[in-house]
């Protein structure tokens, strides 16, 4: 997780500066993808989310960074 934590998750804080509205982690994985910086398979997906996770979680990156347009809140009565 070091490499993903010292390369990565920096160049996702960049990344993030770029948008001027907040993107999924499935947005930000393409467009890693497409820089270069990583592989587009499943298991390279799971191991971003993992990091963005991580990075979330020890205030590297905010942890309302991100959007997740395909859950909903219901009201439950």
């Amino acid at each position: 997780m070091g490499k993903w934590q010292k390369e990565i998750v920096p160049k996702v804080l960049d990344a993030l500066e770029a948008y001027s509205y907040k993107p999924t982690v499935r947005g930000m994985f393409y467009r890693l993808v497409s820089d270069g910086l990583i592989s587009n398979t499943f298991k390279t997906y799971k191991s971003l989310v993992a990091a963005l996770t991580i990075a979330r979680v020890n205030g590297t990156i905010p942890i309302n960074a991100f959007v997740d347009n395909t859950r909903s809140i219901e009201d439950i009565v």
